[in-house]
């Protein structure tokens, strides 16, 4: 008796679930005029796939509508799209309305999003369009156990204004805190201002045993976190009692993955980096040379001239800046199709 009265019950609430379905159904299919349901009909059942992805539906979505359709044949009602797996009433809703007002996306918007596509995790934090449109100048950093090297480009022009390094070699064995801090100041008041400072993610800033003098790994660590710190800080801010710690400290230090500019530029054989000098005497050298992925840099003479005086291993520490504030603009800011398609590969 027990179970009889339970089955009642579920079948009382399926018949329930299944009434309120249908008047849902109905409901949604009054929203639309008969010239208007032929309309979306007619488009669900005649347009290819190129053509209905023009209109508001996902790929996966699309894929389900059009096995749906090989299955079981054409639409014939609007409560026969519900069927398909992934169309409830509010999708179905948005698809009709772009159908109804032919809202297809454009050639420039279908653009954006493959750029957008391919520069999915280049960046962390992602820099809006808004965002990169407005901006002037860049900074690439560039930590390791040898010092730290900067490269300033600015958009105008794609001018390499500032190029220089700070080099551990005098520092102790043993840094305290405080003497980490004072070095962090140091090196940020020798790092031009930017409107962004952009590092390597996950970069190798672990001691180099060959060399005698160089600060400890965990030093290291602290050196970059205190410049994250300096770098977001270390200029003017507007105070108001309405602004929020995110008007004062907008961030401005982002980091581009780990590799990218040494898989742009060629310098990756298997996982071993190898050596970037001659990519550098091309990139400066002002020579039209089309297998660089970069567009030609406007460079001052004295600039060119400091790197040809330095010793071998702070010319790969100039370097290393260098080709990550190039990657960064080419990938980022001038939307380069030619680096997209090799980050790609």
């Amino acid at each position: 008796m027990f179970f009889r009265r339970r089955i009642s019950s579920t079948i009382t609430c399926i018949r329930s679930y299944s009434l309120d379905l249908a008047n849902e159904n109905k409901s949604f299919e009054d929203k639309f005029t008969a010239v208007e349901k032929e309309r979306i009909l007619t488009t669900l059942n005649s347009s290819n796939p190129d053509t209905l992805s023009k209109f508001n539906i996902t790929q996966g979505r699309l894929k389900n509508l059009i096995n749906w359709k090989n299955k079981k044949g054409p639409f014939t009602t609007l409560s026969d799209v519900l069927e398909v797996d992934g169309l409830g009433i509010n999708i179905l809703d948005k698809l009709c309305q772009s159908i109804l007002s032919n809202e297809e996306i454009d050639s420039s918007k279908q653009k954006n999003l493959v750029v957008n596509k391919s520069k999915k995790n280049i960046l962390l934090p992602n820099l809006n369009k808004k965002e990169t449109d407005n901006l002037t100048s860049a900074v690439g950093l560039h930590i390791e156990s040898t010092g730290i090297s900067w490269a300033k480009l600015q958009t105008k022009n794609n001018e390499l204004v500032s190029w220089s390094y700070s080099n551990f070699s005098t520092l102790p064995k043993k840094v305290l805190p405080v003497d980490t801090f004072s070095l962090a100041m140091r090196i940020v008041h020798s790092i031009p201002p930017a409107d962004v400072y952009i590092l390597e993610s996950k970069q190798s800033t672990g001691p180099n045993r060959n060399q005698s003098k160089v600060t400890p790994y965990t030093h290291q660590l602290e050196l970059t976190s205190m410049l994250i710190a300096l770098l977001n800080t270390h200029h003017e801010c507007n105070l108001n009692n309405n602004a929020t710690p995110a008007d004062l400290y907008p961030n401005r230090v982002y980091y581009l993955r780990n590799r990218l500019p040494a898989r742009l530029f060629g310098a990756l054989v298997g996982t071993e980096r190898v050596s970037i000098e001659n990519t550098i005497l091309s990139i400066i050298s002002g020579a039209t040379n089309t297998s660089l992925p970069c567009s030609r840099l406007t460079i001052d003479p004295v600039l060119i001239d400091n790197y040809y005086k330095c010793l071998k291993g702070y010319k790969d520490l100039l370097g290393q800046a260098l080709l990550l504030v190039i990657t960064f603009m080419e990938l980022c800011v001038y939307n380069n199709p030619e680096s997209l398609k090799l980050i790609r590969k």
